[in-house]
C-alpha cells in the first residue's frame, strides 16, 4: 500500500476543498497549528506528509519530525522528543517553519496534551504542529484553540474507484467497472482499506479482476442477502430473525450487518422511493448510534429491520 500512498496534494483522494486551503499555505507560507479530524483511513496522516513535503522540500527529512502519540502518551516522552526538535537550528525560507507531526494526539493523557500546549506556545516562532485525531472529543479545548481544526470527509465511491483504476493502470492489473466500484462501496471512505482489499484479491485472482471473482475472495455481506432480509421481514418477522441470527453464526459481526443495510440503503439501483429510502437510512443510522454505545445485540438489529419495513 505504501508504493501507492499520494506524494503531494494533488494526489489526494477527495477532500478538495481542504486541499485547495493547504495549498494556499504552500504557496504563501506562514502556515498554522493544524488539528485534523477524522476516523480512521481518511487520510489524515496521507496529507501531513504531503503537506510537510511540499512546504519543506529538500529539507523534508530533517524540518519535518513524525511522532505517534499512541505510543508516547506522557509528559516525559513529549517534552524530550517535541521540545528537542523544537529547539534545533535549522535555516528555512521565509514563511516556512519547523513542522512537528503528531498523530493520535486524541490518545494522550490530558496532562501530556496540556504540557503541549505550552510548548507549541513556546517555539510558535519557528516551529509549527499537525495534528491528528480520530475523536476530536478526546482533545482538550485549550489544545484545540491552538490549531485550525479541519475535519476530514469520507472520499465519495467515485473517487476512491477513480484512485483504484489509477493503481490498476500502474500494476498492470485487469479488471471490470463492477468489480472496482464494489471495492470503493466496501471501503466505506476508507482510501486505504479500498487499496488493501485491491491488493488482496489482485493476488488472488492473478491481476484479473471480477465482480463474481470480488465476490468469492472478500468476506462480506452482499446487498442480495439484506435485500432477502427485507422481504421476508414483510411477511413473518419471525424468519427475519432466523436469517439475522444466521449471519451472526457465520461470524459476522452487529457492525458488519449494521454496514451491510447501510450499503443497500445507498445502493441507487434498488429503486427505493426517496421518502423511503430516507427512512429506511434513518433507521440504519439510529441501529448504528445504539450499537455503539454499547448495545451490541440481536435485539437492536431486529429493531433496525423492523423500523425499514415500516413496522
Amino acid at each position: 500500500i505504501e508504493l501507492y500512498r499520494p506524494q503531494n496534494l494533488d494526489e489526494v483522494v477527495g477532500n478538495v476543498n481542504t486541499v485547495q486551503r493547504l495549498k494556499y499555505f504552500i504557496q504563501n507560507g506562514n502556515l498554522p497549528n493544524l488539528l485534523f479530524s477524522s476516523p480512521p483511513g481518511m487520510g489524515k496522516t496521507t496529507i501531513a506528509h504531503c503537506l510537510g513535503r511540499q512546504m519543506l522540500k529538500d529539507q523534508y527529512k530533517t524540518a519535518f519530525i513524525e511522532l505517534n502519540a499512541s505510543d508516547e502518551r506522557n509528559v516525559t516522552d513529549i517534552r524530550e522528543r517535541v521540545k528537542t526538535f523544537a529547539q534545533l537550528q535549522i535555516t528555512l525560507d521565509a514563511g516556512r517553519h519547523k513542522l512537528v507531526f503528531l498523530d493520535e494526539c486524541d490518545s494522550m493523557t490530558s496532562q501530556a496534551q496540556l504540557a503541549l500546549r505550552r510548548i507549541i506556545e513556546d517555539f510558535s516562532d519557528t516551529t509549527r504542529f499537525i495534528l491528528c485525531c480520530n475523536m476530536i472529543q478526546k482533545v482538550v479545548e485549550p489544545l484545540q484553540s491552538r490549531c485550525c481544526l479541519i475535519t476530514l470527509q469520507p472520499p465519495s465511491v467515485d473517487d476512491i474507484q477513480t484512485r483504484l483504476v489509477q493503481i490498476c493502470a500502474s500494476a498492470n492489473i485487469q479488471y471490470s467497472k463492477e468489480a472496482l466500484k464494489l471495492l470503493s462501496q466496501l471501503a466505506e471512505g476508507d482510501v486505504r482499506n479500498a487499496v488493501n482489499n485491491l491488493q488482496t484479491t489482485s493476488l488472488s485472482l492473478d491481476k484479473n479482476l471480477t465482480l463474481q471473482g470480488v465476490k468469492d475472495v472478500l468476506d462480506f455481506i452482499d446487498v442480495n442477502q439484506v435485500d432477502d432480509i427485507l422481504k421476508v421481514a414483510n411477511q413473518q418477522i419471525s424468519d427475519a430473525y432466523l436469517k439475522i441470527k444466521s449471519l451472526i453464526v457465520e461470524g459476522y459481526s452487529v457492525e458488519e450487518i449494521i454496514n451491510a443495510f447501510y450499503r443497500f440503503g445507498q445502493n441507487t439501483e434498488n429503486k427505493m422511493p426517496d421518502t423511503e429510502r430516507v427512512r429506511f437510512l434513518k433507521a440504519v443510522a439510529q441501529a448504528h448510534a445504539r450499537t455503539t454505545g454499547g448495545i451490541q445485540s440481536e435485539t437492536q438489529l431486529m429493531r433496525m429491520v423492523m423500523e425499514c419495513v415500516g413496522k
